[in-house]
């Protein structure tokens, strides 16, 4: 009879990866999520191999200390909460303290991090769970992550990711959530060395719209705003002829909640807004 007895770190930490990062979409959207709650005003993404090869996000947040850096690769461990009674005010789009520790676990992750207080920060990395110790990192302010061959230690979930073209496909939509829903940030994602969207930090919501579904949807949405109460809600109306079934509209992602896909004509008039 099989008996009851604890798992081992290391296959805990892959387990857990499995519920943190399905496919290299959700790294990057979990990774920039993070340069986001570090006030972060410019993202630069890059992939490779649709992001199974190599993913690096380099922001110009705030910085993780020194001293925290080996600490960023643990299983919940943040700076975002302390008790219990912080979950009723969470502000943060992530606030458990996986992701890092989910990509270790199933990948080849480099952490470099310097606030921009500091004269130096840290540099870090991890295979498969395994933390190797810091060393001092004299680059710019803000935050540097490069995860390669992801899923490099669990096989069966490295053969069933899709071909680069499709596992990228995500990644833009991943990458187009963010970047209507963070306006006033400047965003670039490049594959394979060739650049895929850049988006201008003073680049407006339509402005947005237009450069990633074209000037036809972005002419047909109208800003709206209520309030009552305490409550406001403002998005925008779109002009359901104009928007005919051609691709999907992403609305911009509210924090800690997960954005529709509204598909052009396959609902009423409306095309919700922030």
């Amino acid at each position: 009879m099989a008996r009851i007895h604890t798992l081992p770190p290391e296959l805990i930490g892959r387990i857990a990866a499995g519920e943190v990062v399905e496919r290299p979409a959700s790294a990057v959207k979990e990774l920039v999520e993070n340069s986001l709650d570090a006030g972060a005003t410019r993202i630069d993404i890059a992939v490779a191999g649709g992001g199974a090869d190599l993913i690096q996000v380099v922001d110009n947040g705030g910085g993780i200390h020194p001293d925290d850096i080996e600490l960023a690769l643990t299983n919940h461990t943040t700076s975002k909460l302390a008790t219990a009674a912080d979950l009723a005010g969470v502000g943060t789009l992530g606030f458990r303290g996986e992701a890092l520790a989910s990509l270790a676990a199933v990948a080849r992750v480099r952490l470099q991090s310097r606030p921009r207080d500091l004269p130096l920060g840290a540099d870090i990395t991890a295979e498969g769970g395994s933390p190797k110790g810091a060393v001092a990192w004299a680059g710019p302010g803000g935050t540097r992550v490069e995860v390669r061959q992801l899923f490099f230690n669990t096989p069966a979930r490295r053969k069933f990711l899709r071909a680069p073209e499709t596992e990228l496909g995500h990644i833009r939509e991943a990458f187009i959530r963010l970047a209507l829903s963070r306006l006033g940030v400047h965003l670039t994602l490049t594959h394979d060395g060739r650049l895929v969207y850049e988006v201008p930090g003073a680049m407006g919501f339509l402005d947005r719209a237009g450069l990633f579904f074209g000037a036809e949807v972005a002419n047909a949405l109208y800003a709206f705003q209520g309030e009552r109460d305490d409550a406001t809600a403002a998005g925008y109306i779109g002009e359901r002829d104009r928007l005919r079934p051609r691709r999907s509209i992403l609305p911009p992602q509210a924090p800690n909640r997960r954005p529709r896909v509204i598909r052009p004509g396959a609902s009423p008039g409306t095309r919700s807004g922030r």
